[in-house]
């Protein structure tokens, strides 16, 4: 199977679908974009790929195919469980964006039939994949910084997102913080074992309507007693802000922003910068070609991906325990 084509079909053509659907089509050698699918015919039409077979409303004309390998579900949350659980039935292999579900009993119950099934499943934490951040947790993982005793990891995001989104997404621990929840593990290789979680609406009274917050600085402890913050924000005015320190032993490792061109103007008053890129699409555009050649690498070589079910499951726990830490006041055991 090392020289197979792998037949994908993208699942949901909302902003992150297109991305991967745009990616499948042009920038990943050995993979096809065999069929796209989506409940809405105009988001259809916005894919243009001379290999696509399949053009559907409906996902479950895609999991009887038997010429698909592996299918990458970028729907709405609600819907992923459900995705997971039928395509695994159909023998598909499963690329999903976070969060696998809102409640854990759906979680283990995806995760379950995956097993039995016997297929894959990758889980859309990108950064894992980005080339600054993979190669930071490979020298942390080799002992370049010696033990790591203090992890700092910042995300803001540019604008807040839309009422509707807000409704639906989960909550700031489960939709914005639960990728800083992973980056921590992956940095650090190990569980972490206690959360405190401060919150507040400052920013947009649309979170608030909705019982969530849009600032938040959560303080934790890891197995080996590393301590970590993770601070978080929906807005950032200067750009999309994501970024990471771990201090070793022996000294540190830090991850920056990226800007648009490393270019600097130094004058008589003052100096100045490229902005910061705009958001994730743009500062993460390498690490979503790359997570999905990995997924493909996964389906021909029978292996588990980097980031993976099991992945997906702790950093929701975390987002949970944050959660529960926000209501309680206080620290929560994981």
């Amino acid at each position: 199977m090392e020289n197979k084509i792998i037949n994908l079909a993208v699942i949901g053509l909302g902003r992150i679908g297109k991305i991967h659907a745009n990616n499948i089509n042009n920038n990943i050698p050995g993979v096809n974009l065999f069929a796209v699918a989506d409940i809405y015919e105009d988001a259809l039409k916005d894919i243009e790929a001379d290999s696509l077979e399949l053009v559907t409303t409906d996902y479950h004309e895609v999991l009887k195919s038997p010429d698909i390998d592996g299918v990458l579900i970028c729907t709405s949350t609600e819907t992923h469980a459900e995705i997971i659980i039928e395509a695994s039935e159909k023998g598909k292999h499963i690329f999903c964006e976070k969060p696998i579900a809102l409640q854990m009993e759906k979680i283990d119950k995806a995760l379950s039939a995956v097993e039995e099934n016997n297929v894959i499943i990758e889980i859309g934490f990108n950064r894992r994949y980005d080339p600054n951040f993979n190669k930071a947790q490979k020298l942390i993982e080799k002992g370049e910084i010696g033990k790591p005793v203090q992890i700092v990891i910042i995300s803001r995001d540019p604008a807040p997102p839309d009422e509707q989104y807000i409704a639906g997404c989960g909550g700031m621990y489960l939709d914005m913080t639960i990728h800083d929840f992973d980056m921590a593990r992956f940095l650090l290789g190990e569980e972490i074992v206690e959360i405190m979680a401060t919150g507040n609406c400052l920013i947009d009274n649309n979170f608030a309507k909705h019982g969530d917050i849009d600032v938040s600085t959560v303080s934790f402890t890891s197995e080996s007693g590393c301590v970590g913050t993770i601070i978080n924000s929906r807005k950032s005015s200067y750009g999309y802000d994501n970024r990471a320190e771990v201090l070793g032993a022996e000294g540190s490792i830090e991850v920056e922003n990226r800007k648009d061109t490393e270019v600097k103007i130094k004058k008589e008053n003052g100096i100045v910068n490229d902005k910061l890129m705009h958001f994730f699409t743009e500062r993460y555009a390498q690490a979503y070609i790359e997570e999905i050649k990995d997924f493909a690498k996964c389906i021909r070589e029978k292996t588990t991906p980097l980031a993976s079910g099991h992945d997906g499951k702790m950093a929701f726990k975390l987002g949970q325990a944050a959660k529960k830490s926000l209501e309680v006041q206080g620290k929560v055991k994981v």
